[in-house]
């Protein structure tokens, strides 16, 4: 049973992180959510309890990631992140801040820094890849 409970968890969880990414907070939905995941929205109640929540788990699982720097990010996963991060810093600025508060509230000032870094540097990026794309 703890398997999968676990299995159900980890499912809806990845699902989150899909649907966030390509959406942002404001354009997802929980029933989008339980769709991917192919389970029903009570579900996802059951083990995160509002989207709100869902989405603190998932910021905070991107930026453990971005912040780390053993991480190695696939193209795909540096092209989704990086779209996700500029999308909530313009179009859901207050509940993204917020939501990194409410993670790192003694540090916020440092990882906002951090994550505006991070953006800065996908911007380079992506001008070298569209450099050699022309």
């Amino acid at each position: 049973m703890k398997n999968i409970e676990l299995d159900t968890q980890s499912k809806i969880f990845r699902s989150a992180c899909m649907i966030f990414l390509l959406n942002g907070f404001n354009g997802t939905t929980i029933l989008k959510i339980a769709t991917l995941a192919e389970v029903e929205v009570s579900i996802i109640d059951y083990y995160f309890r509002t989207k709100e929540k869902l989405y603190i788990k998932v910021v905070e699982n991107i930026l453990e990631r971005i912040l780390d720097k053993r991480v190695v990010f696939s193209k795909q996963e540096f092209i989704e992140t990086t779209g996700f991060l500029y999308s909530e810093f313009l179009n859901n600025k207050n509940m993204f801040e917020k939501t990194v508060y409410n993670i790192y509230c003694d540090d916020f000032e440092d990882i906002i820094k951090k994550i505006r870094k991070w953006l800065n540097f996908a911007d380079t990026e992506y001008s070298k890849f569209k450099y050699i794309m022309e």
